[in-house]
């Protein structure tokens, strides 16, 4: 029910993340000091969403390590305000890692989304080109988190494929993560676009790991 059209994504807590070298190559916009959230723009994502009578709803951000709680509270304000105005609709939130602050994720899955995306990105190795300042270890422990805080809450993560890693890698940064009920995995090519998402069915040389 999760990829099934009408539906298109929003970003939250700006459009600048903190720091000058770039944290990960998908990046967006640095700036060394983001400009303040937006109180409002809950309300207007959710206003948006109504117009566009949208059945479900996915909401992004940059990383804002720069605030104390990753910008956790504008990801739950703005889940709220859209399950106001679009109570039968399905909210996706794709989250940092909050810099593994557990009181951070709460904060979102107090307010019920139906589903919680963080992306793995790469395999371990890697994680120093494509994730600099990210630690994979974070990342794991958020996804593992959200299944042990509620586990009506679908939790979902995804790789990108194409970016030096080898199949043993990617069959082991399947495994970390197998507890999911969804995967994704995506196509690095150039100027970062990300080329043919799909819900992975494990197949070919993949599929015999499991």
């Amino acid at each position: 029910p999760f990829f099934i059209a009408p539906t298109i994504p929003f970003s939250t807590a700006g459009r600048y993340w903190r720091g000058i070298t770039p944290p990960t190559i998908l990046s967006i916009n640095s700036k060394p000091s983001p400009l303040p959230l937006d109180p409002e723009e809950p309300y207007h994502i959710a206003q948006a969403a109504k117009h566009l009578n949208l059945k479900h709803i996915v909401v992004t951000s940059v990383t804002r390590d720069d605030l104390a709680d990753g910008g956790a509270e504008q990801f739950a304000q703005t889940i709220i305000e859209i399950k106001k105005l679009l109570p039968k609709s399905t909210v996706e939130v794709l989250v940092p890692d909050f810099e593994g602050s557990g009181d951070a994720l709460q904060k979102v899955i107090n307010v019920y989304p139906e589903v919680i995306n963080h992306n793995i990105e790469t395999v371990p190795r890697l994680y120093r080109l494509v994730r600099p300042k990210a630690v994979y270890e974070n990342s794991l422990k958020l996804l593992k988190q959200i299944k042990i805080r509620d586990k009506d809450i679908i939790s979902k993560s995804g790789i990108m494929i194409g970016l030096g890693e080898e199949e043993k890698e990617v069959v082991e940064t399947m495994k970390d993560i197998i507890s999911l009920r969804m995967f994704i995995s995506g196509y690095y090519i150039t100027d970062n676009i990300i080329l043919h998402m799909t819900h992975m069915s494990l197949s070919g040389r993949i599929r015999k790991h499991f």
